[in-house]
């Protein structure tokens, strides 16, 4: 589930500033990948800031690297739970892509983005090990809609900018109301070739 990015630094870069009324500065690259470098904000003492990352996660106990959590569950893994508490973030993208396999083997990608091409906010969580240099992010996954659901069991987890602050910066048993999927007219989808 949403192991592709898409971001595009204009307009998405003055947007977000505007918004969060910071220098926002995201870097154009329309296929991140999981280790890849990400764009983030989160809310550092009372001011909010943007950072760098790279995506995804390797716990010891992980077989794999981790690039999304479950935010219905999220509290309650002893992986995400502190983070839940104290390191929320936001990843403003351009979008994202899903592949769909049909009967004959063949993929079908899609690009989701805001249905007007406004910037999209993924909830993160980040983590910031004292053995490296490197902040690193997952993001967050809900049950999807019901446009969605025939591509992909799982969606990215959309924060409206109005909600933005309550994610930054709500005690986190308090952020059930933002675990609603985006309707169907909140969203654009295209077929890539």
């Amino acid at each position: 589930m949403c192991g592709r990015l898409n971001v595009i630094d204009d307009p998405l870069s003055q947007i977000v500033s505007e918004l969060f009324d910071i220098d926002f500065q995201a870097n154009t690259n329309k296929d991140i990948r999981p280790t890849n470098w990400l764009q983030a904000i989160a809310l550092r003492g009372s001011k909010i800031e943007q950072f760098n990352a790279t995506w995804g996660i390797k716990p010891q106990w992980a077989k794999k690297l981790l690039i999304n959590a479950k935010a219905e569950t999220a509290l309650e893994k002893p992986t995400f739970k502190n983070a839940m508490h104290f390191q929320r973030c936001l990843v403003p993208c351009s979008g994202w892509y899903e592949w769909q396999t049909q009967p004959d083997k063949t993929k079908i990608k899609y690009l989701f983005n805001g249905y007007t091409n406004e910037p999209l906010l993924m909830a993160g969580l980040y983590f910031c090990y004292s053995d490296s240099r490197t902040t690193q992010i997952v993001t967050m996954t809900i049950r999807p809609n019901s446009s969605f659901a025939k591509i992909h069991h799982r969606m990215p987890l959309l924060i409206k900018p109005k909600h933005a602050l309550y994610w930054l910066n709500s005690d986190p048993t308090q952020l059930t109301p933002l675990l609603t999927p985006f309707a169907d007219t909140e969203l654009n989808l295209t077929v890539c070739n």
